[in-house]
């Protein structure tokens, strides 16, 4: 038996037995904090989750079909002009009433179609923060002066954690590019940054079964296509940098072996 693996479980069991076995049932204070949150959920489930989640939902699927991938690249992509990317996605949410729940869902969206890390994260601060309708209540209620920090503050803080998100998330790409730099340099790999929505590109969409964002390496010999692999765990390894480069580093190293 590996302890060191083992132990972590066990704490963890036993650490759920104690808090069952030691449940303060009974107690007015925590049979009421019980209740109240019961209630709460119950709330949230019939104002928050029907009134706003689900139409969220609705119109993040409706930017997917609506909007094309070409439009949200070429304003929004890692690619775009940085001043009009980050402009556009700090004053997108203006005609959204939405809340910083609601927010995830179009935020999705527009990242899975192609935004950069950096405006999209720009368009998930701000769009709460910045819609009409909270500028005009808050300029009401607080003050003229107050309404316009707010808008000017969510503008302003929302570019500065875009371009922080940029800057952190950025290093990706240089790695994978970086770690392969001799193979760049001698024309044996060739990194590629390909909009299947573009005139002339569909056919990859079938070509590599794609539904999103992927990564697939490409073999080709004297112009001929020999063979492909679409590397699909990398959403699940997204949020894990390391692991995220090893695999990556790893696939198209054994590629290049003729191992994959």
């Amino acid at each position: 038996m590996d302890w060191k693996k083992e132990w972590k479980p066990l704490v963890l069991m036993v650490g759920i037995f104690l808090l069952l076995y030691y449940l303060p049932i009974g107690n007015q204070r925590f049979d009421n904090a019980i209740h109240e949150a019961l209630q709460l959920v119950k709330w949230y489930a019939h104002q928050h989750v029907i009134l706003c989640l689900i139409p969220a939902f609705f119109i993040a699927g409706a930017i997917g079909v609506f909007v094309s991938q070409t439009s949200v690249m070429k304003y929004l992509g890692t690619k775009a002009n940085k001043f009009l990317s980050y402009s556009v996605a700090s004053v997108s949410g203006t005609l959204l009433a939405v809340c910083s729940c609601t927010v995830l869902p179009l935020f999705a969206g527009i990242y899975w179609m192609g935004a950069g890390i950096g405006p999209a994260s720009v368009f998930l601060y701000s769009g709460p923060a910045i819609n009409v309708l909270a500028i005009i209540l808050t300029a009401r209620v607080l003050g003229i002066e107050l309404g316009i920090a707010r808008a000017v503050g969510a503008i302003v803080f929302s570019v500065v954690i875009g371009l922080l998100m940029h800057f952190i998330f950025r290093k990706e790409e240089e790695a994978i590019i970086n770690a392969f730099a001799d193979g760049i340099k001698r024309g044996v790999l060739e990194w590629k940054i390909i909009n299947i929505e573009d005139a002339g590109n569909e056919h990859f969409e079938d070509d590599y079964q794609l539904y999103t964002q992927s990564l697939v390496i490409v073999e080709i010999r004297n112009g001929k296509q020999q063979r492909w692999k679409n590397l699909e765990k990398i959403w699940e390894l997204v949020s894990m940098k390391e692991a995220y480069l090893h695999y990556v580093q790893e696939e198209v190293k054994s590629y290049l072996q003729g191992n994959a």
